[in-house]
């Protein structure tokens, strides 16, 4: 369940994401001001991977404002470590990642400087998320296409289980299938990378870095 009821105007930006997402073969971004209905921008670097901010963007931050982002994910995961970047380092309180069965990943920041230390143990809970969830798994054909699918929704729950985000979601049937087979492959690898995000790091360079999704140029998630 979402944090809260999405408005009008967010709901036909989402249907329109659904539309030219897969059409075009493109993520793109829809931003909005933080009372969730004036849009800021609807648009894309025609990349099937990542859209920056546009020059409307740019000039509301400019000015001051902040933002809730909403935009499309073709891989049909989860919100990405790039997504979670683009809220502690830009003026955005929100970000909903929307995938082709009508899932919805809503993401939010509680510990500032908690998750921008988590963001620099991205890679190492990642890998221990995935290799206790496998190794929790029958082996199956595809249990690596499996754990690609849900490696980003791993990290998503960790993170709102150490308290250093809100990680909230609404899923389509494809997601709600795929998460109701694995209930305790999925819990093993939340507590695994739970297990790394609580150990303590400095932020590194790559997270200080410019971010994808909302924002700065960064190509591959």
């Amino acid at each position: 369940m979402l944090t809260r009821t999405l408005t009008p105007q967010e709901y036909q930006a989402i249907t329109a994401l659904h539309a030219i997402g897969p059409l075009s073969g493109w993520e793109w971004m829809a931003a909005f001001d933080t009372n969730a209905i004036d849009l800021i921008t609807f648009c894309t670097d025609r990349h099937p991977c990542g859209v920056g901010a546009d020059a409307a963007l740019l000039a509301h931050w400019a000015a001051g404002g902040r933002c809730i982002v909403h935009h499309n994910h073709l891989s049909g995961e989860s919100l990405s470590n790039k997504d979670w970047g683009a809220l502690v380092s830009q003026p955005a309180d929100e970000i909903f990642a929307h995938t082709d069965d009508g899932s919805i990943f809503q993401g939010l920041i509680v510990d500032r400087p908690g998750m921008a230390a988590a963001l620099g143990k991205w890679r190492d809970a990642t890998n221990a998320a995935d290799a206790a969830f496998m190794a929790a798994m029958p082996p199956l054909p595809n249990l690596l296409n499996l754990t690609n699918q849900l490696s980003k929704h791993l990290l998503g729950s960790a993170l709102a289980r150490r308290g250093l985000a809100t990680y909230a979601y609404e899923l389509g049937p494809s997601w709600s299938a795929l998460v109701a087979a694995y209930p305790g492959a999925i819990a093993r690898g939340v507590s695994a990378a739970g297990a790394v995000l609580q150990t303590e790091m400095p932020l590194s360079a790559a997270c200080a870095g410019r971010l994808r999704t909302n924002l700065p140029r960064v190509r591959r998630r």
